[in-house]
Order: C-alpha cells, then structure tokens, then sequence
C-alpha cells in the first residue's frame, strides 16, 4: 500500500519535451513503476496524457494551459500551495527550478544548473529575469535541493548561499529506449525518413548559444578541408535562439551540402539517429548535467564532449574530452574519435558500461527516499 502522499508540479510538461520536461515526465513515470509512495501530478490544461499510466500516479490537471507562462508563474507561487495543503500532500516538489515561496508544507526543489544567474549571456532576457527574481527565494524556502551533478551543487552551494547538507546529488538516467540497434533495416528506415546521409557525425540538442553549435561548426570546417573524410555534420535539435549566425556561417563555409539542421527530431527515432551516426559530438560550453552523451553511448556511438562545466564528471573516462574553446581541439578529437580500430572499440564498450550506471528507476529511488527524508523531518 503506497503510504504518503507527495504533491508534484508538472505544470513545464509540455510537447515537444525537451530537457526538463523529459526529466520531469521519466521521474514520474519510474515513479509509477517503483515508488513507495501516492503521488498527486498537477499538469497544465491542455495536457494530452497521464502523466504516468496508472499505479500510485494520479494526474491533476489544472485550470492554466501551458502557454501562459504568466499565469502558470501566478497559479504555482498562489494557487498551488492551497490545492496541495488541501489534498494532504506530506511535501511537494518543484521539479523545475522555481517552488512556490510560501507553502506550509516541506518543498524538495530540482535545480539542474544555474546558468541564468553565472552566465546570463547565454540565456534569453526574459529567462534571466525570471530566474534571477525567483530561484533564489525558492533555493531558500526549499527543505532540500536534489542537483544532478557535484558540479551544479558547487554552483548551488556558492552562488546562492545555500548549506551544503540541504543539497542532495542525484545524476538522471538514461531511458531504456537508448540501446544497440541490431536490425539494419530498423536503422535504414529512420535514414530514409530524416533524409540522413551515408556517413555523419551527430549533434543533439537544442540549438543556443551555449551549446557552442558555432565552434562544432568550425572544428567541423577544418576537418573538411583538411582531411578526406567523407562524413557529414547532422544537428538534430529545436531552435532555441541565435540560430541565424549559425545558418549564415554554413553558408558562408560552403558547407550547406555537408551540414543538416534536421530540427526537433521525433523521440522514437533518436535511438536509431544516434546508432547510425560514427561519432556524437557534444562540445558545449556549459551543461548542468548532459544526458545526450550517455544516450549516444548506450547506442554504442563514441562520444566527444567539452572539458567544460558538468560534462567532465557524467561522460568520465568513456569520452574524449576537448577544451570548447578551441576549434582545433574540437577537429582532433573528432578525428581521433572516428578512427578504426582497438581504442575506438575500448571506447564504444566502456560508453555502453558507462551508461547503464543511469537509470530513471535509480533516480526515482534516490528521490523517493528524498521525500521520506523531508517528511519525517517536518513531523
């Protein structure tokens, strides 16, 4: 029998998901396989499923279509806090950055960076301001803060001021979609339908200022004038913003042939893009976490990912690891990366290890004893 209720806002879940909302949506649903607990998901009006098909989830929707962001900021800060004190809910999380700043219950808050607040430059204005007014009261009113890496908990820890013993780190998983293809015709038919070239080297993500599309591009420019490798550049991702400076440089390059920008990809063809491509290459210049790299190696792709922000500590020794900066280090490791032979082999098995060490039944479980931990505490 599930024992105490926990009260989850899922008002960011929203399709397409992307980042945030695919964590939101993969803890509620390992929730629903193995939590120990009743959990109450409140998610905007127009939203089109169950959060998660049956067990102890129960889906609420709400009064507040996704796309009012400011009305969804006034119903989570007014209305949220009285529906979840009524149901009685033993804590809530806020699994998106932002918790209501008065709740008269415990509230567990998710912070997965803080890139608004040390890097506003990457992010749009209005982001900014959002989270600059809003996460650190929420970081303050919080009864524990859940961080995917050590390194957001630094950032969390120094920026915003907040106790060290207050902040759990607990890394995502990997869906268990992501997995070795041994069909070719599974795989062909998804190169047919994105138009995808013979050969190719693979970004996934969406397409902003931090992801350092620029430097991929250029790295990728060196190496198509300075080898003969026949691969192609494919960037499978939503536009995000900024995207016109990158759009102007391959045409500036002579590369439109060579790179494709494919645009929000399909879910359930991820897998069998990222097993087609030879190499994954993630050279982005800050990531609270990264969960792409670890879905390219569980398809058995090698991985070349920055030396910047999080990435060092989630990709491990399984990816070779560039300064972003550097557009040549970038190129050499692509190069070193798509060579034959027994290193890149060593590298393909130890990605695939690697990245069965993060599953969404592990996170819910660490969350799971998060929230007993945080009600116990309050009683």
């Amino acid at each position: 029998m599930p024992g105490k209720k926990i009260a989850i806002d899922g008002m960011l879940l929203r399709q397409p998901y992307c980042g945030v909302e695919h964590s939101i949506l993969n803890l509620v649903r390992a929730l629903a396989e193995s939590g120990s607990e009743s959990y109450d998901t409140y998610v905007p009006a127009d939203f089109a499923d169950a959060a998660a098909p049956g067990g102890t989830v129960n889906t609420i929707r709400c009064t507040v279509p996704t796309p009012l962001r400011a009305m969804r900021i006034l119903w989570e800060q007014l209305s949220l806090p009285r529906l979840v004190a009524r149901s009685g809910a033993a804590c809530l999380h806020a699994p998106g950055y932002i918790a209501p700043v008065r709740c008269s219950i415990p509230v567990v808050l998710t912070i997965y960076d803080i890139i608004a607040l040390i890097h506003p430059e990457w992010c749009k204005p209005l982001n900014h301001l959002h989270y600059a007014r809003f996460l650190p009261p929420s970081a303050r009113v919080a009864a524990r803060i859940v961080v995917p890496s050590e390194t957001t908990r630094r950032d969390v820890r120094e920026r915003l001021q907040v106790p060290d013993e207050k902040i759990c780190t607990i890394p995502l998983g990997v869906e268990s979609r992501y997995g070795v293809i041994e069909d070719p015709g599974e795989k062909e038919l998804v190169r047919k339908r994105l138009g995808l070239p013979p050969t190719f080297i693979l970004y996934v993500g969406q397409i902003e200022p931090k992801k350092n599309l620029l430097g991929l591009l250029d790295a990728f420019r060196l190496i198509a004038a300075e080898s003969s490798l026949p691969h192609h550049l494919v960037i499978a991702g939503s536009r995000g913003w900024k995207v016109a400076e990158l759009e102007r440089r391959i045409r500036a390059y002579g590369l439109a042939e060579r790179v494709h920008l494919l645009g929000y990809t399909p879910q359930e063809d991820l897998p069998a893009l990222y097993n087609l491509a030879d190499l994954f290459a993630f050279p982005s210049l800050y990531e609270g976490f990264g969960l792409p790299p670890l879905e390219a190696m569980a398809c058995g792709t090698p991985v070349v990912a920055s030396n910047a922000g999080s990435l060092p500590e989630v990709v491990g020794a399984a990816a070779i690891l560039a300064d972003p900066y550097d557009s040549s280090a970038i190129a050499h490791a692509i190069q070193a990366g798509l060579n034959p032979g027994r290193e890149r082999t060593a590298r393909i098995e130890m990605g695939l290890r690697h990245a069965s060490r993060f599953t969404w039944r592990a996170h819910a479980e660490a969350m799971d004893q998060v929230y007993r931990d945080v009600c116990g505490e309050s009683r």
